[in-house]
Order: structure tokens, then C-alpha cells, then sequence
């Protein structure tokens, strides 16, 4: 069966995100522009670009266009679910635990390569540093290194980041924070680990939940490095297998 022509336009506009011909970060073309180029019609490029944003290449800004929000240099191997964005203190009031975030490190930088390299944000960027550690009902369950977009977030203080700083975006600064890609692996726990989050001799790892977090406008304005308690850690997802049509468009 020929695939249909959306099909054609996702796998090839996927193939540019991927190669670095579209850019990370960049606007792409208009949906009047993809589809002079591309030879159909407006509905067939929303579609295809819909599919795009579901996998989590690009992501549609109100106004403006469609972002690239997909990395090349991190991550060729990913996969995509849809689950709840949520932060420490939305999550205590899910599951009914008194949260306590204590703020051990404030720090503004400005990036360099290493700190690029590990968070995606770009040389020279200025950034807020956060280390946390987050108490579940007293017990320690969580340390987080945190970088955030100084330009993005402005204001930030370490008694809003011992609160909420998604509270403090949403509610002071107006914004709507609307993506989050996140790699979960398991790592051999650390010394610091262990002393932090008072890891008895039988629990070796700790699980690691390293984030991308993009605001409404697809700018990423966080990246977070969640060190989790095992006994603490538990991750629920759904996930859909593709259609035909889908898979063939691959």
C-alpha cells in the first residue's frame, strides 16, 4: 500500500531534525511555506507536524510557529511516553506526604563546555545552579542538581526554590510550562548519595532521572538530575503501540 503523503513530509521532515539540517532550538518553515515546498496541502503538513510534536521532535508555540525541540547529540536512542508533569510539591499532594525541600546550594554561573555538554543549554548561557535535597514526611528521598535559564526565569531566589519554582513560574512569571523529556536509568549509588539519603549497605543504586524542561514558547528554561531513594522511586506509564500507518512512515 503507498504510504499516504503525510507520511512522506514526517518521515523526511524527521530525517532533517535528526541529521541537524533543522536545528535544535530553530523555527521551522510556515505550514504555507512546507507546503508550497512539499507540493500539498495545509492539512497535510498540520498533520504531519502533529505527529512530529506527539514523538516529541517539535513543539507548536501560539503565534509564532513550530520549534525543534529534539537534540541530535542526546538523543538518537530515545523513546517517548505521555505521562504527568508534576513538581516535589503537586506530588506530595498526590500521594499524601508532607514535603520539605532544603536548599544546600545556590549559585549563579554561566555555562562552559562541560555544563553544556551536560545540559543542552547553550556556551555562555547565564544560569541559577540548585542543589536540593527533598524530605518525604522527614525521611530523605530525593537530591536534585538543577540548572535553570537565568533570562528565562528571572528572579529566582533560593527560598522560592526551597517552595516551588514551578509555582513561582506559573503563578509570578505568567508562564505555562508545557514538555518535559526525561531518561531514567539506574547508577551505582554515590558516597554523597548514601550519606544524603541515609542508603542502608543492601541498597547499591539509586535511580536517575535526568530532564529537559521546555516553556510554552519551546525555549528549554530547566535541566534537572533527580537522584532518587529506590524506596521512594516508582515510575507508571502508558504507552500506545503505533498504527500501520504509523510504523510505515518510519
Amino acid at each position: 500500500m503507498p504510504k499516504a503523503v503525510f507520511q512522506s513530509i514526517y518521515a523526511d521532515i524527521k530525517r532533517n531534525i535528526e541529521s541537524g539540517a533543522m536545528q535544535y532550538q530553530s523555527l521551522l518553515l510556515s505550514e504555507n511555506e512546507f507546503a508550497k515546498q512539499y507540493s500539498c496541502s495545509r492539512s497535510t503538513i498540520r498533520r504531519a507536524l502533529s505527529e512530529l510534536a506527539q514523538d516529541g521532535y517539535v513543539q507548536p508555540i501560539h503565534g509564532k510557529g513550530v520549534r525543534v525541540i529534539w537534540h541530535p547529540e542526546k538523543e538518537p536512542d530515545a523513546t517517548y511516553s505521555r505521562i504527568a508533569l508534576e513538581s516535589f510539591s503537586e506530588q506530595a499532594g498526590r500521594m499524601g506526604f508532607e514535603a520539605q525541600t532544603v536548599v544546600m546550594e545556590f549559585e549563579r554561573l554561566r555555562a562552559g563546555a562541560r555544563v553544556a555538554q551536560t545540559t543542552g543549554f547553550s556556551v555562555g548561557d547565564e544560569l541559577v545552579y540548585l542543589f536540593r535535597r527533598r524530605m518525604a514526611d522527614g525521611v530523605p528521598v530525593t537530591v536534585d542538581h538543577t540548572y535553570v535559564l537565568d533570562r528565562e526565569i528571572p528572579g529566582l531566589t533560593p527560598e522560592i526554590a526551597a517552595n516551588s519554582t514551578y509555582a513561582y513560574i506559573e503563578r509570578e512569571l505568567g508562564l505555562k510550562i508545557v514538555t518535559s523529556k526525561r531518561s531514567i536509568v539506574i547508577e551505582q549509588a554515590t558516597q554523597r548519595d548514601r550519606d544524603l539519603l541515609n542508603l542502608p549497605d543492601g541498597l547499591p543504586a539509586v535511580a536517575v532521572v535526568r530532564s529537559q524542561s521546555f516553556d510554552s514558547n519551546g525555549i528549554m528554561f530547566e535541566y534537572s538530575e533527580s537522584r532518587q531513594h529506590p524506596y521512594f522511586f516508582s515510575y507508571l506509564d502508558t504507552v500506545v503501540r503505533p498504527s500501520a500507518s504509523r510504523m510505515e512512515a518510519e
